[in-house]
Formats: structure tokens, C-alpha cells, sequence
């Protein structure tokens, strides 16, 4: 995961993006593709704080 600014506010061809609370999430297609989607957890415990991505089920082998 990498947190960065769009430059010229354009997105790659090869990048799926959904706006979520005025944030583009960019996902490579193929990872989607492959992984049914992701999800976003954000993370305020004790042990554990931050955000994680967890994958859908994979809907193919690598």
C-alpha cells in the first residue's frame, strides 16, 4: 500500500479507482481481477493500529 498524490489528476489505464469519502483508491486491474476486490480495514487497538488491505477470495491461481 502506498499513499500518493494523482499527478495531473490522471489515472493509468491499467488502474481500477473508486472514490470513497473523497479519496481514489487505485487497485492494479489484473490484482482485482484476480482477488475479487480488496477491503480497506482501518485499525485502532492496543496491538494494532493503521490501515490493512485484505483481498477478496482469489478467483484464480498466480
Amino acid at each position: 500500500m502506498a499513499l500518493e498524490e494523482l499527478k495531473n489528476n490522471k489515472i493509468n489505464s491499467d488502474d481500477y479507482s473508486k472514490k470513497v469519502g473523497g479519496y481514489n483508491f487505485l487497485v492494479n486491474k489484473e490484482l482485482m481481477e484476480q482477488y475479487n476486490g480488496f477491503t480497506v480495514d482501518f485499525s485502532d487497538g492496543w496491538l494494532s493500529k493503521g490501515f490493512r488491505i485484505v483481498p477478496g477470495v482469489a478467483t484464480r491461481g498466480c
